[in-house]
């Protein structure tokens, strides 16, 4: 069967669908709010994989106790042809939420830049 003959199939116009042998209604597809998976990708896969992407070096960060408060601080550094940066994130209560405000901090700042070049 085409593409084009599946599409026009009684089936899927009465708003059911076909997965191999299995015919599965709309509402067993959609998940509820309750159930639905709402995780956004974290800063540091997304930094990663832009980072992969375009052949640049893998982000370096340094994480470290704040003296202070208790709580932990993240810096960064990337570099790519026309760019070096280091910033730091803000303080968390746990290195991995240090990691990902850091990662979060640098999406920002390479996304402004990128702009900024894209305009000149």
């Amino acid at each position: 069967m085409k593409a084009s003959d599946f599409l026009l199939s009684s089936k899927v116009n009465r708003g059911a669908c076909l997965f191999g042998e299995v015919q599965l209604q709309p509402h067993d597809i959609r998940k509820r709010l309750f159930d639905a998976d709402l995780r956004l990708r974290s800063s540091c896969k997304e930094l990663d994989e832009i980072f992969r992407r375009n052949h640049w070096i893998l982000p370096k960060y340094c994480v470290f106790p704040s003296q202070d408060n208790r709580k932990f601080r993240s810096i960064i550094t990337v570099k790519g042809l026309d760019f070096e940066y280091t910033l730091s994130g803000d303080p968390k209560d746990g290195p991995d939420q240090a990691r990902e405000s850091a990662a979060a901090s640098m999406l920002t700042k390479l996304q402004e830049m990128a702009a900024q070049a894209h305009c000149r």
